[in-house]
């Protein structure tokens, strides 16, 4: 639960300090507000204790040029275990940069990298800061407007690989994500 108002506050915080950038200059700078679910599926070594993961999440995206941004995510990710292994949930916040590519049509391929903060916690609700890692992650995917009211909406789909970095067992999956983004003006 702390988690979650932690969460919240930071992504309002952001917001707000988005929102004054973009009212000292153009405010178009400020691309959107996201909402998405996604799909994980363990890799390696930490496939074979958990399945598969639906859950979801909210970003901030923010556009520096027409062509590169920054964005801000807070995604959940609940993986079931196997067999005695209990089930796991992992609170990520991550700042990544993309690249979209510009194209003739509303259809935009993007590539982003970036950073996280992975903080894991069992099924009892038992959560030790100690265990909470640094990651990176790299995706592909793309951008498509979907009304073209003053480009408003936006239907966002990537796939995103995750590299946890823990002590001597690294933790890793990928991730495949759905979202709406709505733009700021």
């Amino acid at each position: 639960m702390k988690k979650a108002a932690f969460a919240a506050v930071l992504l309002t915080a952001c917001v707000f300090v988005f929102s004054i950038r973009a009212n000292a200059g153009d405010i178009r700078e400020l691309k959107t507000f996201g909402v998405f679910g996604n799909y994980a599926m363990p890799r390696g070594d930490f496939n074979k204790s958990y399945d598969s993961s639906i859950a979801g999440g909210l970003k901030i995206g923010y556009g520096i040029t027409n062509n590169v941004g920054a964005e801000f995510a807070f995604s959940v990710f609940n993986f079931s275990g196997k067999k005695d292994v209990d089930d796991t949930s992992i609170d990520c916040f991550r700042l990544n940069m993309f690249y979209r590519f510009d194209t003739t049509t509303n259809f935009y391929p993007l590539f982003s990298v970036g950073a996280g903060y992975y903080m894991p916690e069992d099924s009892q609700g038992d959560a030790d800061s100690s265990d909470n890692e640094f990651g990176i992650n790299f995706g592909l995917g793309f951008i498509s407007e979907l009304i073209d009211l003053n480009d408003m909406f936006a239907i966002e789909v990537t796939g995103n690989y995750h590299h946890i970095f823990n002590n001597g067992k690294d933790t890793t999956f990928f991730e495949i994500r759905t979202g709406l983004n709505f733009n700021l003006f």
